[in-house]
């Protein structure tokens, strides 16, 4: 028995994605903001993208996003993925790390550790779609 899905009238899922970016694990980031474009007087202007990451012991994820901000613009790409787990959305982005903040300590909060950070992008490229 073959049971074809309808993939392409299901709905793109807010939990179906990845983001490749060099010296990181996919799996740490928990939220990513999606590529949008601003309308400015001379020329558009894309917006600064928002990520959370999950901080975890023995993968050194602060230096390794210090090491990115240091070393300025950097590519990486975000999928959109369908049920089975293929690409249906690809943006590649060329930017730059210009915010990190670590976290917060509280003795109150035993939740996950969580690093955000902010990304200017320079160039953004929607591959597929």
């Amino acid at each position: 028995m073959n049971i074809k899905f309808p993939t392409e009238y299901e709905p793109k899922r807010n939990n179906r994605w990845i983001v490749s970016v060099p010296t990181l694990p996919e799996w740490v980031f928990q939220e990513i903001e999606f590529p949008s474009v601003e309308s400015g007087w001379f020329c558009d202007k894309w917006s600064d993208i928002h990520a959370t990451l999950l901080d975890v012991i023995g993968q050194s994820i602060p230096t390794k996003i210090q090491d990115l901000y240091k070393s300025g613009k950097f590519t990486f790409s975000i999928k959109v993925l369908d049920p089975p787990g293929a690409e249906v959305e690809h943006w590649e982005v060329v930017g730059k790390i210009t915010h990190i903040h670590n976290g917060t300590g509280s003795y109150s909060n035993d939740g996950l550790k969580k690093i955000s950070i902010r990304i200017k992008p320079y160039s953004v490229n929607l591959l597929k779609s």
